[in-house]
């Protein structure tokens, strides 16, 4: 009970959890020194209860796919995060990137292409060769190659 809420205070006071507890102590000691920030309201991570939730899920669905949990059930909670927060948004895209990538690594074609569909990550949208690999290894190659015209050496 007490864990959960040290992580979700920590997440709200520094606005990550790379970040522990020792660091905060230290600069409160004094002792790490910091450059002073001054933050409006519309400058912060979190506006709302419901982003750090948001937050905290999608992490969690981190950690599981770092243990090599269960694409299926990862990708149906990452996916299942909707959120208004575009910081939070880039996260959740950058998450379905890499299920993605894990599917593909998994050959669990299937995972990977609708991972790569919910993805919106700017500059990792999955690119035209993850798209064409995993069509390709559903047996949908037709129209991707030549612009959508077949492949030019059938032509």
């Amino acid at each position: 009970m007490v864990g959960p809420l040290c992580e979700r205070l920590r997440l709200m006071f520094f606005g990550n959890l790379h970040q522990t507890w020792s660091e905060f102590v230290l600069t409160d000691l004094g002792i790490f020194k910091h450059e002073a920030i001054a933050f409006d309201a519309a400058s912060r991570a979190f506006q709302a209860r419901g982003e750090v939730d948001a937050y905290l899920a999608l992490h969690a669905c981190r950690q599981a796919l770092d243990e090599g949990r269960d694409l299926e059930g990862l990708l149906q909670s990452a996916a299942r995060c909707p959120n208004r927060n575009p910081w939070i948004e880039q996260r959740q895209a950058k998450l379905l990137l890499r299920l993605g990538q894990a599917g593909e690594r998994a050959q669990d074609w299937p995972r990977a292409e609708q991972a790569y569909a919910l993805s919106r990550y700017p500059g990792g949208a999955p690119p035209a060769h993850a798209r064409v690999r995993t069509h390709g290894a559903l047996g949908r190659c037709h129209g991707l190659g030549a612009g959508g015209r077949g492949n030019p050496r059938e032509r």
